[in-house]
């Protein structure tokens, strides 16, 4: 999803091309050449649908347009989406500046549960 939704911060995307980047994703570990052709094929299938089903569950949330039809379809960002993704990308950029100054991040994060029980936000190995 993660590779899907950065593609899209670049433009408007074809559906046929998110099936594509999404199956170049999702196959990468694995060795399918050693499957029938008919498993890729069905592979593949599940692949673009469940594309297509991220894609307009992404648009009921107000995150994607999804414009045009089959096979013309293209996805694009909204200015919801953009203002959402260019903040993120922000705080990533943030955190490798400080990581790349000190040698070490900025700090460690622990969970709710791991500070009501007084442990620090700090882990110990990036205290000193």
């Amino acid at each position: 999803m993660n590779a899907l939704l950065a593609r899209l911060y670049g433009g408007p995307l074809r559906i046929d091309e998110a099936g594509a980047l999404t199956w170049e994703i999702a196959t990468a570990p694995y060795v399918i050449d050693a499957a029938s052709p008919l498993q890729q094929e069905m592979w593949r299938r599940g692949n673009d649908r469940d594309t297509v089903r991220a894609l307009r569950a992404l648009e009921m949330l107000g995150a994607v347009h999804l414009t045009g039809g089959d096979p013309d379809a293209v996805a694009e960002l909204t200015a919801l989406a953009v203002r959402g993704s260019r903040t993120r990308l922000d705080a990533r950029e943030r955190r490798r500046r400080a990581t790349s100054r000190t040698g070490k991040p900025a700090r460690c994060s622990s969970s709710s549960a791991d500070r009501r029980r007084g442990h620090s936000a700090v882990c110990e190995r990036h205290e000193k």
